[in-house]
């Protein structure tokens, strides 16, 4: 636990004591920035299908079963348990471009510690078209007839908040973003600012 909490204060102070640059002032190193997503290629949500940089989704349907267990007299009973189980689940990542008003850089996003926005939230039964959507056609077992359907995803135009290592891209003439595995370093690609990413450590 004293672990733990010193690792959070050390990625606070660090996020503090880094200022936030715009993009034409990102210097080599790590740095902290903000845009806007761009890319000419998008992916589309799995469920939703919004255009974005990043999506992970997931179907979990709702089950309600007897079980038999032992009391504390070794008497057998039985009792009503419920929960929900993962049936389908899928996501995917893409590089882009970060702009601003008076610059772009591009973002390399292997390692990347991704803040979504949740895009599709909500539980639906048999009756409903979307019950069927991406989830297989057979049931657990006791299902309810339920299904909740979950999407987060980063779309087009939505503001970012990053931090990342800049380096010079493959050609050498311009800068990009991105984790330098090597050094075990940070990027964080954030649809929330940085009081929420910092707020969100210690959450």
């Amino acid at each position: 636990l004293l672990w733990a909490w010193w690792s959070g204060i050390r990625f606070c102070r660090l996020l503090k004591d880094l200022p936030t640059l715009p993009i034409q002032g990102i210097f080599i190193g790590l740095v902290e920035t903000t845009g806007r997503v761009r890319c000419d290629r998008p992916l589309e949500a799995g469920i939703s299908g919004t255009r974005c940089v990043h999506h992970a989704w997931s179907v979990s349907e709702h089950w309600r079963r007897t079980e038999t267990y032992r009391d504390k007299d070794g008497k057998t009973r039985t009792r009503t348990v419920t929960g929900s189980d993962t049936v389908a689940s899928g996501g995917a990542s893409i590089n882009f471009t970060l702009v601003d008003d008076d610059g772009a850089i591009g973002v390399r996003v292997p390692g990347a510690d991704w803040r979504p926005i949740t895009t599709v939230s909500t539980t639906v039964s048999r009756g409903d078209p979307l019950y069927h959507t991406k989830a297989p056609g057979t049931v657990v077992s006791g299902s309810t007839g339920l299904r909740t359907f979950l999407e987060q995803a980063v779309p087009l135009g939505v503001p970012l908040y990053v931090v990342g290592t800049a380096t010079l891209a493959e050609e050498g003439t311009t800068l990009e973003l991105h984790r330098d595995l090597a050094e075990d370093d940070l990027l964080i690609l954030s649809t929330a600012d940085e009081r929420s990413v910092t707020r969100g450590r210690f959450a």
